[in-house]
């Protein structure tokens, strides 16, 4: 490929001519953190991060419940990431927000370079993701012998701040969606909660006296009958928590599947995951996929003149039904859930359809509500990773408010 005017070649690839090609160790300082036992901990004083504080955000590293005296910290400003064990793949990569302290599984760098910008450097390393860093041969960990030598292209200093500034925007605008959901979804659970609450004049039966079946799809392995067409297959990981995710389907050779014709799930009928870490998850089946096999998955379809389907879902999905579902699974043991156990399962609903419908339908609304948000913070978090590739490599340049870009 033929270079573009103004680009070089590099270990890194191709870059900018006015970007240098450096290596951490001459622009930060390493710092590893302590054990927890080695302190004292206090109501106030210098934070003091755990890995497991880093789940809390997404930036800068603000909550924790651990505090210590003033006579360690880190400076405000340093970046902080696990330097050990699987939270290295997860890439949780944070900026302190103020002088901190950490315990021995994480790593903090502190620029000291005037030259590099420290959310140039957040970015850049989020962008080439922990993993690329660490030695993950056998337990991921990293250490200053890996830190040192690591190689990061560098714009000019102008340069750098416009890309951070970018990106920090665009975070902006992604932690602002993620805010909207999230208060969205509280509101809908308090109005589930509720809605669902037994009222007077309603009934309140266990599952088995009002459906018409409670059954398990094809139990044994059915790997052997894939094909790359046929009857679809329902799978856990095509239940979502209230709704049905049709994207990735796989398919039986047809013959097997009218064979099993007794097992297949018809449509509107409630799937239930009824093993494994999503047990629970509920949703009614679509039209399109009348008489599916399904795949260890439970197979409820309500009476239709005692209970709709789209309530049963949403009740099994609700606050109380998680209750449920946990209450029953015990006796079937953890983290498995038997039709004798679903049987069981109590259910309070309006004895009429009409308002089981109304209920559904408000859910409904709020849920589409909550869809149409998450669709636009999926494509703001495409658009951010789109601009990571493009600007932190120099494809893009953002020098006095022009963009060129490399073709």
């Amino acid at each position: 490929m033929e270079l573009k005017v103004g680009y070089k070649n590099t270990e890194l690839g191709i870059i900018p001519d006015e970007w240098d090609e450096v290596q951490l160790k001459d622009y930060i300082k390493i710092n590893s953190g302590e054990s927890p036992s080695r302190f004292l901990f206090i109501d106030k004083g210098v934070p003091y991060f755990k890995v497991e504080q880093l789940n809390n955000s997404s930036k800068f590293q603000i909550n924790t419940p651990y505090y210590i005296s003033y006579n360690k910290s880190v400076n405000k400003g340093s970046i902080i990431f696990p330097k050990r064990g699987a939270a290295i793949l997860l890439n949780k990569i944070r900026i302190l927000n103020q002088n901190s302290f950490m315990d021995t599984n994480l790593m903090t760098l502190t620029v000291y370079n005037p030259s590099l910008f420290n959310e140039y450097l957040f970015y850049y390393l989020t962008y080439k993701g922990l993993s690329h860093v660490a030695d993950t041969t056998s337990v991921p960990q990293i250490n200053n012998k890996h830190i040192n030598p690591f190689k990061i292209p560098l714009p000019p200093l102008p340069e750098q701040t416009a890309i951070a500034t970018v990106l920090s925007d665009t975070d902006s605008l992604i932690q602002a969606l993620e805010k909207k959901i999230a208060k969205k979804q509280l509101i809908k659970k308090g109005a589930m909660q509720k809605l669902l609450t037994l009222k007077e004049g309603w009934e309140n039966s266990l599952l088995e006296d009002v459906c018409d079946r409670i059954g398990v799809g094809l139990a044994t392995s059915v790997t052997k009958y894939y094909r790359n067409s046929g009857t679809p297959i329902i799978r856990n990981l095509n239940i979502k928590d209230g709704y049905f995710d049709g994207t990735k389907m796989l398919f039986l050779d047809k013959d097997f599947a009218n064979a099993n014709m007794s097992k297949a799930a018809k449509a509107n009928d409630v799937l239930t995951v009824h093993t494994g870490s999503n047990i629970g998850l509920t949703c009614v089946l679509p039209e399109e996929f009348n008489n599916c096999q399904t795949f260890t998955t439970l197979i409820t379809t309500p009476k239709k003149s005692v209970l709709t389907p789209y309530y049963l879902s949403l009740h099994m999905s609700s606050s109380k039904g998680k209750i449920e579902i946990d209450r029953l699974q015990v006796g079937g043991g953890k983290g498995n859930l038997n039709t004798g156990d679903l049987k069981n399962y109590n259910i309070a609903f309006p004895k009429s359809i009409e308002e089981q419908n109304h209920i559904t339908n408000i859910l409904s609304d709020m849920d589409s509500e909550i869809k149409v948000l998450e669709k636009k913070l999926a494509k703001y978090k495409e658009l951010k990773q789109g601009l990571m590739q493009n600007l932190l490599t120099g494809k893009i340049r953002l020098l006095s408010g022009v963009k060129r870009r490399l073709v």
